[in-house]
């Protein structure tokens, strides 16, 4: 697969059902949970500045316990995956996630800012 660049990874805001072949994203929550055949999986919670986006993993127990040690909330993660509706709600089910080694991100995709003028705001302070 070839890498697509950073700026065309979509927003979750224009996230539709599909196959979703390269996106970046931000790792909120990362949560090993068992499913009802005892199958563990990852429930993972990704966001970008538009909002949130649920994600599942499959996997072995252990390939699921490095993912557990190795990914951290906060960290910038690249993911592919296929969108799909569960309980009226999109949710990615994750082929891959790894977290993303760049250190010169534009961190205001990640985050919401606030749409006042920050400086004005810090002299009303």
């Amino acid at each position: 697969m070839n890498s697509l660049e950073f700026e065309s990874s979509p927003y979750i805001e224009d996230i539709h059902k599909g196959l979703l072949e390269e996106g970046f994203f931000l790792l909120k929550k990362l949560h090993l949970n068992v499913g009802k055949k005892n199958k563990p999986f990852l429930r993972i919670l990704l966001a970008d500045k538009t909002g949130h986006l649920p994600a599942i993993y499959f996997g072995s127990r252990t390939d699921l316990q490095e993912k557990q040690q190795n990914l951290h909330e906060g960290d910038i993660v690249k993911i592919s995956g296929i969108i799909e509706e569960y309980q009226g709600i999109l949710q990615v089910k994750l082929l891959k996630i790894e977290k993303d080694s760049r250190k010169d991100w534009e961190l205001s995709r990640f985050w919401k800012r606030t749409p006042y003028d920050r400086r004005e705001l810090y002299r009303s302070l």
